[in-house]
């Protein structure tokens, strides 16, 4: 057996329940973690140069050494890593990414989609930040800030070498153009400001001339050869065309199997290539059924052929189906038999 197979017969032992705690597990973690390096760089921030004597001592541990950090030892060792030797200010950034990565982790619905725009999102920025702060650090004369400026040791070598390489307006030209790309790429819509403008109302042609005044005339009560113009017969509603049958069904379906998955290829083919194994009791949709392969998709997303035989299928009203994946569901390439809704 292949190790790619051991791979996918490992994964098909973990459900969605097992997967999902997992999940809820790191999410927790991340935001444990965003939580005390918060709490280690902004004590940092105000604690520097108290505990600077700690960085190279070798009996940092001893219980007698005190760390004026909030987060103590481990605290400063952390905030130090961060702050001193990497991104000055911008460090925050990272407390930003584990407490997005902890939210994107625990609640997937909300943010699934932008999640990995999140991440790469707030790594790019702390980096940029920190590029940014080491190039105005000397401008206001902060180049001993953290040990390095106020853009930690990272940004401030960076800098050293960009403006040794290619001069300080170069650079700072460089920095500001990233900084305007970084801008673009993750708010698209500070470029893109459209002008919204009302249409003026035009003047109403009303039989005797665009623009000119509409006259009615007014009948006194006591005439008695009022003149009441007759009322002009409603059109008759065309009728709605009745909707073209499609041979469209919607079915859900149950793995029902004796083993405890069941394999999802790419093609209807018992040589197709499997994509992945659904455990079973698992349910899903069906895109398109067949009375031997139908293509599925699973609630967790996956989409492939299963055996039918392994199905138990329901059929649906198109209300009770998805709407996202409705488009999806095509009509079967065969009749179906009479007892495909009664397989597995």
């Amino acid at each position: 057996m292949s190790l790619k197979e051991k791979w996918q017969d490992f994964a098909a032992g973990f459900d969605a329940v097992k997967i999902k705690r997992l999940r809820n597990v790191a999410g927790v973690a991340c935001l444990v973690l965003a939580l005390f390096s918060l709490i280690a760089v902004i004590s940092y921030f105000f604690t520097w140069k108290a505990d600077q004597s700690l960085a190279g001592d070798p009996g940092m541990m001893d219980p007698s050494v005190i760390a004026h950090n909030s987060g103590s030892k481990l605290g400063f060792k952390l905030g130090n890593f961060l702050v001193g030797e990497c991104f000055g200010f911008a460090a925050l950034g990272i407390s930003a990414f584990f407490a997005l990565l902890g939210t994107g982790l625990l609640f997937p619905g909300k943010v699934r989609d932008k999640l990995s725009q999140i991440v790469s999102g707030s790594l790019s920025a702390t980096f940029l930040g920190s590029l940014l702060l080491a190039f105005i650090s000397p401008l206001f004369g902060i180049t001993k800030l953290f040990g390095a400026g106020a853009g930690g040791q990272c940004g401030a070598s960076i800098n050293y070498w960009a403006v040794n390489l290619i001069g300080i307006i170069p650079t700072g030209l460089a920095v500001a153009g990233l900084v305007a790309l970084w801008i673009w790429l993750f708010f698209p819509g500070l470029f893109s400001a459209k002008a919204v403008e009302e249409e003026e109302p035009g003047p109403v042609d009303n039989g005797y001339g665009q623009g000119d005044p509409i006259y009615e005339p007014v009948y006194s009560q006591a005439d008695e050869n009022v003149y009441e113009p007759e009322p002009e017969p409603e059109p008759e509603p065309e009728p709605e065309p009745e909707p073209e049958d499609t041979g469209v069904k919607y079915y859900t379906f149950i793995i029902n199997t004796s083993v405890h998955s069941l394999r999802l290829r790419e093609q209807p083919d018992d040589n197709g290539k499997i994509l992945s194994y659904i455990p079973k009791s698992s349910k899903g949709y069906v895109l398109k059924p067949g009375n031997t392969w139908t293509k599925v998709k699973t609630e967790d997303g996956r989409e492939g052929y299963c055996a039918t035989r392994y199905l138990v299928v329901t059929q649906v009203t198109a209300e009770d189906f998805p709407e996202d994946i409705r488009d999806l569901v095509e009509a079967p390439d065969e009749e179906l038999t009479s007892d495909f809704e009664g397989e597995g």
